[in-house]
């Protein structure tokens, strides 16, 4: 019987395992990956300098209790940006923020400073469960490595959150990063998933969505196997446990009859 026990208490430990290993994998694949899905983003994020490109600055919205009701993102004048035509946003009221022409670079023309966006009512303010896209076409991207649009999120109770944490040299992640963009030469576009998500070529960056969608495939790989381990020890256990015999079988061969008992000579 000590078998039969040893073999049950195998079986649980295989279904436990199989359990904790497919509770982790889908926890793993069904939860969000911390700021990265959350912080205001700029896509793309790498343009040609010297062009005029549509930026669209993706705003989610952070907390159940309060709605977003402005953004306004700070537009860098060193060197200045002197073009910005906003797309309508259905509900939204845009404002661009201009610059004396003095402190426009020696260009001529007035720098853009901010672009704000506000919600005309609140049901036009961005939900819990909601993001909103505003975009702008802003030019010329300047002759930099980087552009750091700090960024202002305002809630329905005033509550401000500011996004304005340049990137890091090491590319780790801020708790409150900055949209950035990265300008380019003409031709050293880095096109993922058919937009200039990346940064420069050579920089070693990827995008966000790139490395979610490799982590995802990794993450559905383990769980098919987390479930195949699973259904394999429920059919382990379901199966009857075969009893151990309890005396050995007679040895095959020729049966030998007994020998009479000996008579007493007399």
């Amino acid at each position: 019987m000590s078998g039969v026990r040893r073999s049950r208490s195998m079986r649980r430990s295989s279904l436990r395992l199989a359990v904790v290993v497919l509770f982790s994998v889908s926890t793993a694949v069904l939860l969000p990956t911390g700021h990265a899905a959350a912080h205001v983003t700029v896509v793309p994020s790498q343009a040609v300098r010297g062009a005029t490109v549509p930026l669209t600055f993706r705003v989610p919205n952070e907390r159940s209790d309060a709605t977003t009701v402005e953004i306004s993102v700070r537009i860098p004048t060193d060197p200045p940006i002197s073009t910005a035509a906003v797309r309508e946003t259905p509900g939204w009221q845009a404002e661009v923020t201009r610059a004396s022409a003095a402190s426009a670079g020696g260009s001529g023309q007035p720098a853009v400073t901010t672009v704000t966006w506000r919600a005309l009512s609140a049901e036009a303010a961005i939900d819990g469960d909601q993001f909103q896209d505003f975009v702008v076409l802003l030019g010329p991207v300047p002759e930099t490595e980087q552009v750091v649009f700090p960024t202002r999120q305002t809630y329905s109770d005033q509550q401000v959150v500011s996004w304005d944490e340049p990137p890091t040299s090491d590319g780790a992640e801020q708790a409150r990063p900055a949209p950035a963009l990265w300008p380019v030469d003409a031709g050293d576009e880095t096109v993922v998933d058919g937009h200039g998500h990346g940064g420069p070529v050579g920089s070693g960056r990827s995008t966000d969505g790139a490395m979610s969608g490799a982590a995802l495939g990794v993450a559905v790989a383990a769980l098919v196997v987390a479930v195949a381990a699973l259904l394999l020890a429920l059919a382990q256990r379901a199966r009857p446990a075969r009893p151990l015999p309890t005396a050995l079988p007679p040895l095959p061969g020729r049966h030998i009859p007994p020998r009479p008992p000996a008579e007493d000579a007399t």
